[in-house]
């Protein structure tokens, strides 16, 4: 017997409703907020979803005294806006010169004006990096690694036939590499080590596009967390074993942060523990992306980004008009103890700048 526990983090309830459609969109990191009743997508017709303990929590204000620190495996499996190799090479895509159609090309850059363009098939998608090799996922073959020479595939089970996947859909650990795969049924994530040989034990949702969390020790018991949409709404699966779990209503960009769980909903950035309590509303509305770095969270609107202080003071911190020929805030990341925003332009046209904690642009890395 299967045991569910189900957590509701805002009013209300969740309504069992049969298979509607084959694959929800899990891609698009827009949470849209709606009064309408929510659809269930259960990936088999004959299944509904786990009946609901119906509980409400209030929203609190945030204490701003502890953002807590992110754990090392899910800061790295944040989106990066670069990645840098143990050399101090930045490895990043960016548009093809010269392109009408906007393609991309993905680059080793020293620094220093010497840049090198991998030898790595279009579409492709950075994944990460041990400081040597490079994994991405290849559209033509799935899971691969590129030690700056050659490639090889490490999984062809990767390869999703629909379209290239979330960077979500990996997660990398010291020691092993967690995968999702949809199914006829919904997603199963499985793991493997990076030799490529599968792991036997596997996680089971009954909903399309799952994607990965991470792993979190919760009240000293070992966690696995995913997350999905259910109708409009984004929900986290916290595992405690691959046949028991608890599921929480969450919201765009989960990130586990300490015993904490970070996401944005309503396009404000809000945390909730971990092991179930008050949602917690740390910023006003419009938040499109996060980071968290030294004691502070950065996050972004359309034009500038703030910084939060443990004192529970919002600043701004950069904007795009500081970074240079850019209308927009694209992103935020820190890698390697440094932290980096992009900006951007029209389509596809990105810039990339690392700065002090000053908001000061200390290096450009990539201009559009």
């Amino acid at each position: 017997m299967k045991n569910y526990r189900i957590i509701a983090a805002l009013t209300g309830a969740l309504i069992a409703a049969p298979f509607i459609s084959g694959c929800s969109d899990n891609n698009n990191n827009s949470f849209v907020n709606g009064t309408a009743e929510t659809e269930i997508t259960s990936a088999d017709e004959t299944e509904t979803a786990p009946q609901t303990e119906e509980k409400t929590t209030e929203e609190a204000t945030a204490a701003a005294d502890d953002f807590g620190t992110p754990d090392e495996d899910c800061a790295q499996n944040r989106p990066q806006l670069l990645y840098i190799l143990d050399s101090g090479d930045y490895v990043y895509s960016t548009e093809k010169d010269g392109s009408d159609d906007h393609s991309e090309v993905f680059v080793k850059d020293d620094g220093k004006g010497g840049k090198t363009t991998l030898d790595l098939p279009e579409k492709s998608l950075l994944l990460h990096t041990d400081g040597e090799n490079i994994y991405y996922y290849s559209p033509d073959e799935g899971l691969c690694v590129y030690d700056g020479k050659n490639s090889k595939l490490l999984s062809s089970e990767t390869k999703s036939e629909e379209s290239v996947p979330s960077r979500e859909s990996f997660f990398f650990t010291g020691d092993r590499i967690y995968f999702a795969c949809d199914t006829s049924k919904g997603t199963v994530i499985k793991s493997m080590d990076y030799s490529g040989k599968n792991d036997r034990d596997e996680y089971n949702i009954e909903y399309h596009g799952a994607r990965i969390v991470g792993n979190a020790e919760i009240n000293g018991e070992k966690a696995f967390l995913c997350t999905y949409r259910i109708g409009i709404a984004e929900h986290v699966r916290i595992f405690t074993d691959k046949d028991s779990f608890t599921e929480v209503n969450s919201g765009d960009s989960p990130y586990i942060v300490d015993q904490w769980l970070y996401y944005i909903k309503d396009r404000a950035l809000r945390r909730i523990p971990l092991a179930g309590g008050s949602e917690e509303k740390m910023t006003e509305a419009g938040c499109t992306c996060f980071c968290l770095y030294n004691d502070k969270i950065y996050y972004a609107d359309s034009e500038t980004v703030y910084a939060i202080d443990k004192n529970g003071s919002s600043s701004a911190f950069i904007t795009a008009d500081d970074i240079g020929k850019c209308d927009f805030i694209a992103g935020i990341s820190a890698s390697d103890g440094r932290l980096f925003v992009s900006g951007g332009t029209g389509a596809s046209g990105r810039s990339i700048v690392e700065v002090d904690e000053s908001g000061k642009v200390i290096s450009t890395i990539s201009e559009i």
